[in-house]
């Protein structure tokens, strides 16, 4: 992960991705491509990624946790929880319907 101040330089999504690493170095793409997801428009995008991070907390596939993961929570898997309760909560009110 790059310190200091060359964040300035790259985009947000190079940034979530190197701390998503440091999350779930595993899922770090789709933990990435989550946490972009929470200023997304096209619901139904939202929707299958909460819907790919969800199955993949179900059949306990995360992986192991990197160092956050693993040094700042008790329960590594909190960070994911969260993630998919805020994509859910991030649709657009007009697209909830049932088994979303």
């Amino acid at each position: 992960m790059h310190l200091g101040f060359e964040y300035r330089k790259r985009s947000e999504k190079e940034v979530l991705t190197d701390l998503a690493a440091e999350l779930y170095p595993e899922q770090q793409a789709l933990i990435a491509d989550c946490y972009l997801a929470l200023k997304e428009t096209e619901p139904d995008r939202v929707s299958i990624l909460a819907h790919r991070l969800e199955a993949l907390m179900a059949e306990d596939k995360l992986g192991r946790p990197g160092v956050f993961g693993r040094k700042l929570f008790s329960d590594h898997r909190i960070v994911a929880k969260s993630l998919v309760l805020q994509l859910k909560l991030s649709r657009p009110a007009n697209t909830w319907h049932n088994g979303a």
